[in-house]
């Protein structure tokens, strides 16, 4: 999967970034319609037995992530922000798991 630049919610454009850290490291994405920004981490921060380390995030968990914050999107924009974040992150598990499964299902 590919993580574009920009993305579109209705006539609301967003702009995609990669950001080192965010929420002191606790949170992987984030979207905001009302600034047109959706913003996922390079890294999160562990923290084990009094330690913390800096993990630097994959591949399929940026995918899955970007997927959740566009499902959020959807729901503020056509659904009124109804979604708990349990049934995002639901969708957000099955919709990656469904393109991975079925590639060609997207392709003209």
């Amino acid at each position: 999967m590919k993580i574009p630049k920009f993305v579109k919610f209705g006539g609301r454009r967003v702009r995609v970034r990669f950001v080192n850290l965010m929420d002191k490291g606790k949170t992987v994405g984030q979207i905001c319609l009302r600034s047109g920004k959706l913003r996922l981490a390079r890294f999160i921060i562990e923290k084990k037995k009094g330690t913390k380390r800096k993990i630097q995030i994959g591949k399929h968990c940026h995918e899955q992530s970007f997927l959740h914050e566009v499902l959020h999107g959807i729901d503020i924009v056509w659904n009124g922000y109804t979604l708990t974040e349990e049934q995002i992150e639901n969708m957000a598990e099955g919709l990656y798991q469904f393109i991975k499964d079925n590639p060609k299902v997207f392709n003209d």
